[in-house]
């Protein structure tokens, strides 16, 4: 059975970048799973680029609050205080860390979030935090064209 549920939807324009934010909040492992039921995954943010259309579209989205978080596809799941993207393996070299992060823990702290919070961060930006992959936030999933290229 293929979970259907509606879905607010913005697509840039001007972008490669396609990005989806359900209506519901989930942990980080279940993010994952919907994401793909959606014919999607959930977001890696390996460029500056990237980042700043992701954050043009939360800041339009109507998840965006002065205080909001939302899971993104990195973790430390593979190897303990080494970050890499769920879906290629790569290390995370770009990286939006709030200040002290990421936070080196031994157990639970394990997945990333981006977080807005004008009042305590003292940015208008995103950062990036890790926290328990148990937690529950909303989540951006993207849309990822496959390119295939011939020679001939």
């Amino acid at each position: 059975m293929k979970l259907i549920v509606p879905l607010f939807t913005f697509v840039l324009l001007s972008s490669a970048y396609k990005f989806t934010v359900p209506p519901f909040a989930a942990n980080w492992h279940l993010a994952h799973e919907l994401c793909s039921s959606f014919g999607q995954r959930l977001v890696t943010v390996e460029t500056r680029e990237k980042y700043d259309k992701l954050q043009t579209f939360l800041k339009s989205s109507d998840k965006f609050t002065a205080v909001c978080m939302f899971w993104i596809a990195a973790s430390d799941l593979a190897e303990e205080n080494t970050f890499s993207w769920l879906h290629t393996g790569r290390l995370v070299t770009f990286a939006k860390w709030s200040p002290k992060e990421p936070f080196k823990s031994k157990d639970r702290e394990r997945c990333v979030r981006m977080k807005h919070d004008t009042a305590t961060l003292n940015t208008t930006d995103f950062l990036w935090g890790v926290m328990p992959c148990t937690n529950s936030y909303y989540f951006v999933c993207e849309t990822v064209e496959d390119v295939i290229s011939f020679n001939g």
